[in-house]
Order: structure tokens, then C-alpha cells, then sequence
């Protein structure tokens, strides 16, 4: 493939290992040869989402049926709701990588060069290329939201440190009686964070019937107090 300037890339023959700027010597070396550009490898299990955040431009490896990329385009009180697949995401961009098969997968994704793609990115999807500590004084005017469990996103409670080229959500701390989670939504073709629910003790299967809270809670019977709900796999109004 093509080095575009400037791009990492690993080049292993045997013991030999070449990266960044080559001397004479090393370009003879690979002259001819296949290079795959650095990657970046994150393990997602079966249905479930995960954050990555980098700083140049990226897209999936080769191999990696099953695998798709997002962004968060909107984000209301309640939901955290998709873009259109991307086949190549600008860099800076935080993404949401999604796991469609039905066993762990180590999702490879790997540098590109820069797309001519005008995304929309929620402002409030914020990413970070290094460990980022959530403290008293950094969350006294915002609530931070993170990926839980790989569904949907959870209220920060207190201090503590997302891992570097991790993503997040942060709105204005504005509502006292803010969300605990935020799901992720979106259209009727693509994945979503409440297709199953996983909280260690039960699989919720929405395909049952049954009815349930946007936290996951199962209802007995189907609610008549006013709000939103899912069944079926899908967002419910009650009215």
C-alpha cells in the first residue's frame, strides 16, 4: 500500500523490525514489499459497543466482518443517538465501534488518509489520547457520561479516570435530576444499545414481549404512567 507522508507504519521481516523515517539501507530493504500501516487493536464483546479516540484518520482493518464505525451526531436528555455508519472517520474524530457477531472480537482499526467527509459530531462526545481524570472541581459544572457494560452510557459518580483513547459524554450541568444513562439509538437498520441488556444476572431479550425501562428495568405488564419505554426492540411513547 501507499505511506502517505508523515504516516506510522511497521514493516517485520523475520527479526527485523522498520518504522518512521528509513534510511537508504532500509528502503532497499522493503523495496517491493507489503506495509501495513501502525494499527490500533481493541477487544469488543458479542453485540456490544466500544469508545476510541486518535488523532489522525482511521478505519477498519481488513477481515473485520462484524465490525462498524459511528459517532454520536445529537445527544438529548435521555438518548445518545447515531450517525450513518463511517467508513473512514476524519481524525479527532470519537468514535463508537460496534461488535455485530456473536462472539468477542479484537477490532483492528488502522491509520487512513484524511476523508473528505463533512460528519456531524455531537459537541458533547468528547474524546481524549491520554488517561483523563474526572475530579470534584473538573465535573462541578457538567455531568460526564461513559460507556457501561458496552450498552449505553452511565452517570459519573465521583471521581475517577477514563483510559486513554476513550470517549465520553459531557452536558451542562444544568438539571439536578439528570439522567443516570443515556441509551444509544439509532435508526431501524443499525445497532443500538438496547437490542440486549446485560446487568450480570439477566439477558433481556426485547424480542420476548416484554417491557422495560430505558435502564433496563423489565416492567410486569405494559406501563401507563406517561414516558418512554422499549418493547420490542424499539422506543415506546406512552402517552
Amino acid at each position: 500500500m501507499k505511506i502517505a507522508d508523515g504516516q506510522s507504519f511497521t514493516y517485520v521481516n523475520t527479526n527485523d523490525l522498520l518504522g518512521g523515517t528509513l534510511s537508504a539501507d532500509q528502503v532497499t530493504a522493503i523495496a517491493g514489499k507489503t506495509l501495513t500501516p501502525v494499527s490500533d487493536k481493541i477487544t469488543v464483546p458479542d453485540y456490544r459497543w466500544a469508545t476510541y479516540y486518535s488523532d489522525q484518520p482511521l478505519t477498519l482493518g481488513t477481515n473485520q466482518s462484524g465490525a462498524e464505525l459511528y459517532t454520536i451526531s445529537s445527544v438529548t436528555e435521555t438518548e445518545a443517538v447515531l450517525s450513518n455508519k463511517i467508513e473512514v472517520a476524519p481524525k479527532g474524530t470519537p468514535l463508537l465501534v460496534y461488535n455485530g457477531s456473536d462472539k468477542d472480537k479484537v477490532i483492528m482499526l488502522i491509520p487512513s488518509l484524511e476523508p473528505d467527509l463533512a460528519l456531524t459530531v455531537a459537541s458533547e462526545f468528547k474524546g481524549t489520547t491520554t488517561a483523563k481524570a474526572f475530579d470534584e472541581a473538573y465535573m462541578s459544572d457538567k455531568q460526564c457520561y461513559v460507556l457501561a457494560g458496552g450498552k449505553m452510557f452511565a452517570r459519573v459518580e465521583g471521581a475517577g479516570t477514563i483510559a486513554a483513547h476513550r470517549c465520553w459524554l459531557e452536558l451542562p450541568n444544568s438539571n439536578a435530576n439528570a439522567a443516570r444513562s443515556l441509551v444509544i439509538i439509532g435508526n431501524d437498520d443499525q445497532p443500538t444499545g438496547i437490542d440486549r441488556i446485560d446487568n450480570s444476572q439477566l439477558t433481556i431479550d426485547n424480542y420476548s414481549g416484554a417491557w422495560y425501562t430505558l435502564d433496563g428495568r423489565k416492567l410486569d405488564k405494559m406501563p401507563t404512567k406517561k414516558g418512554v419505554y422499549i418493547h420490542g426492540g424499539k422506543k415506546e411513547v406512552v402517552r
